[in-house]
């Protein structure tokens, strides 16, 4: 009760712009969340199998990982403002025209542009609230932004799962105007932006500074070595994740659901992603980030591992809702605590790099996921996520649970309470 009482207080002293910027991300992820669960279905009536499917995938995240890769210097050049507005318009136009090609080059084409345009919506997220709000307020701001980025995936799986059901067409008309329905929802987003202060617009000064009392690590060698691992570690968790996920709604149409059906099960990934989003702080504090992000993101292994075994539709469901409720809490968790590690200088450098390594991983995956489907079946895939996830957050565990930064107490909300209270006797 008292962290809700906390976060209606966050809500109500935010000012205009960080509240425009609430509805950016609602409007915006509603879109990439009606493409996200209708696009392998259209390319399936398209003619294409999961092969091609992964294919398209890996094409589109290589281009976010590129564009991600140079978001640090964009974000520096011309502002997070004009990069965010410039990508949202990017995926509408291309999400848009999308919807109505057939060849496989011409999707692939716009697979890359869609990938261009989507990659600020990720990769801008941090940087921008790091801009929005004052640092007392970040994790606040942070919590609610990403609470809603799960309450607009519910919304856009439910309305990806509704439309082809209802549009007057043949189901590949369907899926089209699905598609172009979110394209306008994207383009309408980037309205918000300009509803935003004037001084919004202009780059951020760099500060002058390469570290600040709040950044602790001041010995390069140790930077770049917790930049190489958090870099590391978000790879290996794409591997995990795009060896299945952007199959997964393929796989369970196989197991028998309706289109409408798995627009259910995606909208209560989202919703549960949202509540558990709010809830992720308290516990956060309780057990720390560290432990607190690792625990959340092996919590769905059991289910695929049992899901290996008795591959089941209800199963099935039950390990996307659990997968997508617990790991959408970790990002903003994760993100406000490796920002402690690093100057202002370098952050949006080091944050641009691991949303590139992301892609990277993911495109690899699921490239080499559409393979493995199509010659196996789905439990190669499956195997992979298990894998890779342990894997991650056994390392994101071992090094950081045991970084000079968190031992000494300068980054206390990684630690259990009781872990903070010895390093400040210590210190």
């Amino acid at each position: 009760m008292r962290h809700v009482v906390a976060l209606r207080r966050e809500w109500a002293s935010t000012n205009l712009d960080v509240r425009w910027f609430y509805l950016f991300n609602l409007l915006a992820f509603v879109a990439w969340g009606v493409l996200g669960l209708d696009v392998n279905l259209y390319l399936r009536e398209l003619g294409l199998n999961e092969r091609s499917m992964g294919l398209f995938a890996a094409v589109q995240t290589l281009a976010m990982a590129v564009a991600g890769a140079a978001m640090g210097p964009l974000f520096h050049r011309i502002g997070v403002w004009a990069t965010l507005l410039g990508s949202t318009l990017l995926f509408a136009v291309s999400a848009f025209a999308l919807a109505f090609v057939s060849g496989m080059w011409p999707l692939m084409a716009l697979a890359v542009l869609t990938g261009l345009g989507i990659s600020a919506l990720f990769a801008g997220t941090m940087p921008f609230i790091i801009e929005l709000a004052p640092p007392a307020h970040r994790s606040g701001v942070a919590t609610i932004a990403f609470a809603l980025i799960g309450l607009s995936f519910t919304l856009g799986s439910l309305l990806g799962g509704l439309l082809p059901t209802v549009l007057p067409l043949d189901a590949l008309g369907s899926y089209r105007w699905t598609i172009a329905i979110s394209a306008v929802i994207a383009g309408l987003s980037s309205i918000t932006f300009l509803a935003m202060s004037r001084h919004l617009r202009a780059p951020a000064p760099l500060p002058e500074r390469a570290h600040t009392d709040d950044t602790p690590v001041d010995q390069p060698a140790i930077t770049r070595r917790d930049a190489s691992v958090a870099v590391i570690v978000s790879g290996l968790l794409a591997a995990a994740f795009g060896a299945l996920l952007p199959f997964y709604n393929v796989y369970l149409s196989d197991l028998g659901m309706a289109t409408s059906t798995i627009g259910l099960i995606f909208a209560a990934g989202g919703f549960a992603q949202a509540m558990i989003g709010l809830t992720a702080p308290v516990w956060s504090r309780r057990l720390g980030s560290v432990w607190t992000v690792s625990g959340l993101r092996v919590a769905p292994v059991p289910f695929f591992a049992v899901l290996l075994i008795a591959p089941t539709a209800g199963l099935a469901a039950l390990a996307y809702i659990v997968r997508a409720g617990t790991f959408g809490p970790t990002v903003p968790a994760e993100s406000t605590f490796l920002a402690d590690f690093f100057p202002d200088r370098m952050r949006s450098h080091v944050f641009g790099f691991r949303f590139a390594s992301w892609n990277l991983g993911w495109a690899a995956a699921s490239a080499i996921g559409g393979v493995l489907i199509v010659a196996y079946g789905y439990s190669p895939v499956i195997l992979m996520f298990v894998g890779f996830t342990i894997i991650a957050n056994v390392i994101n565990v071992l090094y950081f649970g045991r970084h000079p930064a968190v031992k000494s107490g300068h980054v206390p909300g990684a630690l259990p309470p009781r872990a903070r209270a010895r390093a400040g006797t210590a210190q």
